[in-house]
């Protein structure tokens, strides 16, 4: 039987879009525990399996973006995880044709790499983006209150 994933905040990296993609990474992988049962035929759960597919590699890009902005250190070496990642998600689409294959390889590549991914390398991220947060507040405090003062509206 597929676990669920349960969120949670100590998970966030500090970039409120970066922290919502993986939220909803979250939602969908969920999404896909929940119908996995047995009786289910495979092929109505492949178009969510898809649209996770699809998501995480939106995700990856965006993030893989972010990380070049910030001139992330470690962006290669994260880079070439993320190609793991779609790797292991394209096999996993290819290969399993029983449901129970299906929920217990993708509670595992979730489990695995995605909290795993986001728990150790993602975190990697969450003192580059402090440091960069202090250093644009630092260099222009105005801006940084007024963009507060309007978030807040």
């Amino acid at each position: 039987m597929a676990k669920s994933l349960e969120w949670n905040d100590e998970y966030c990296i500090g970039d409120d879009v970066i922290d919502e993609e993986h939220r909803n990474l979250f939602i969908l992988a969920n999404t896909i525990f929940q119908i996995l049962n047995p009786e289910e035929e495979i092929d109505k759960i492949r178009p969510l399996l898809y649209k996770l597919y699809d998501y995480m590699k939106y995700h990856f890009d965006h993030e893989e973006a972010f990380m070049a902005k910030i001139k992330f250190q470690e962006f290669v070496f994260h880079k070439i995880r993320h190609s793991e990642i779609i790797d292991e998600m394209n096999t996993i689409m290819k290969s399993s044709h029983q449901i129970s294959v299906l929920s217990e390889k993708l509670t595992e590549m979730m489990l695995k790499w995605v909290l795993k991914h986001i728990l150790e390398e993602d975190f990697k991220m969450k003192s580059a983006i402090k440091i960069l947060q202090q250093h644009r507040e630092q260099l222009n405090p105005a801006a940084v209150l007024i963009e507060k003062t309007i978030q807040t509206f």
